[in-house]
């Protein structure tokens, strides 16, 4: 569940559309913390010498960690153009152009009880 995520229903504010559906692993996930550690590295002496990383490599680095580990599917996707398939490159631009959708795909990443619970479940069921 840690990698291979948990589905979280986001209600839609159209009455009777299906609710956006995301597929999120939990943020700190080993594959998540062997990229940040990848995607950061480059940045290390810039961050130390000025005592952080600007927002703009920030974001980079946030939209292709959580597009490659993180945002894994998501259903009922629309834009103005109708469903927009999932792919990591669209959930990366989606990622760096709507810093709302960014902070709600991480604050979902960070619900420990998501994950705890659909563990027990797992384990229950088995």
């Amino acid at each position: 569940m840690e990698k291979s995520g948990v589905w979280h229903d986001i209600p839609s504010d159209v009455p009777g559309e299906p609710p956006l559906r995301l597929l999120v692993a939990r943020i700190n996930n080993p594959n998540a913390v062997k990229l940040y550690r990848e995607l950061h590295k480059p940045y290390a002496r810039l961050e130390k010498s000025k005592g952080y990383l600007p927002e703009s490599i920030a974001n980079e680095i946030m939209a292709e960690l959580l597009s490659r580990t993180v945002l894994l599917d998501w259903e009922n996707l629309e834009d103005a153009n109708g469903a927009v398939p999932y792919s990591q490159q669209a959930a990366k631009r989606l990622l760096l152009d709507n810093r709302g959708f960014r902070d709600a795909v991480s604050d979902l990443a960070n619900q420990e009880s998501a994950y705890v619970a659909d563990q027990q479940e797992a384990i229950e069921g088995n």
